[in-house]
């Protein structure tokens, strides 16, 4: 019923490190924005940067701390980033047997590869939260 007395478990906010790795799956989305053996391109054609997994994670980590004005250069934001690509690491050794950056950017590699990669990740942290 609707309206009984059952309780309503209050949704989990997720841990910084699980919104690490979202924050550096939103920047390869697109895979325009996603690259390899390089942290961070300039994209000449599109007039963007794109991005590895593992940069993606540091700068989307960095831009969406900067957002809600709590990073300085060095600081919180740039330890958790640091936390997010070791737990990606991680995660990929686990399912790839390799490590993170290795995995983007083996030859054999595509963008919806890495974007399970993030995907499995982020389930990963949310279950230790």
């Amino acid at each position: 019923m609707p309206f009984d007395a059952t309780p309503v478990e209050a949704p989990v906010e997720d841990t910084a490190l699980t919104k690490a790795l979202i924050a550096g799956k939103a920047m390869i989305a697109d895979k325009n924005r996603w690259t390899k053996h390089s942290e961070q391109a300039w994209d000449k054609t599109r007039e963007q940067f794109r991005y590895c997994a593992i940069g993606a994670i540091r700068y989307g980590t960095r831009e969406r701390f900067r957002a809600i004005g709590a990073i300085r250069h060095g600081g919180t934001g740039d330890a958790i980033a640091m936390d997010a690509i070791n737990f990606l690491s991680e995660v990929a050794l686990d399912l790839c047997g390799t490590t993170a950056p290795d995995f983007n950017d083996r030859p054999t590699t595509g963008h919806l590869m890495v974007l399970r990669l993030f995907d499995k990740a982020i389930e990963r942290s949310r279950l230790s939260g």
